[in-house]
């Protein structure tokens, strides 16, 4: 009978603990939204041995709507349908290129579920210096 009782319990708490992660997608985006934009900073000294960190709201919120049309996704700013901005819509996305003189700059973007009414984007953004010693 215990071993009943403990299989049976392990099978509900595998089976609950095992759901899926709920994700922004395209058709939860529809309609408008209202976003703050939250900055975090880190500055490192000289010899990286300690960090500056600073977080602050920046600007003043946004409005910001989704729409789709044709299959195609688009978004405008402030209630201003014809500045309209085709919006290729991803999870996650990860993107590099060389802006110049070997200076890369990689960006990484993620969409985070936070409930039905709410979400992030997390956005970080690093430029990458590659230096090389003169002869």
């Amino acid at each position: 009978m215990f071993k009943k009782l403990m299989v049976i319990s392990v099978s509900i708490i595998l089976l609950v603990g095992c759901g899926e992660k709920e994700q922004v997608t395209e058709d939860m985006l529809l309609g408008e939204w209202l976003c703050k934009r939250r900055v975090k900073e880190y500055d490192y000294n000289r010899d990286a041995s300690a960090f500056n960190y600073s977080e602050r709201w920046q600007g003043d919120p946004v409005n910001i709507t989704y729409k789709k049309e044709n299959g195609v996704m688009f978004y405008f700013l402030d209630g201003n349908p014809f500045n309209l901005y085709e919006f290729e819509f991803k999870i996650k996305d990860i993107r590099s290129s060389e802006l110049r003189d070997g200076v890369i700059f990689e960006s990484y973007k993620e969409y985070i579920f936070i409930s039905n009414n709410e979400y992030e984007v997390l956005e970080i953004e690093t430029d990458i210096n590659f230096f090389t010693k003169k002869e």
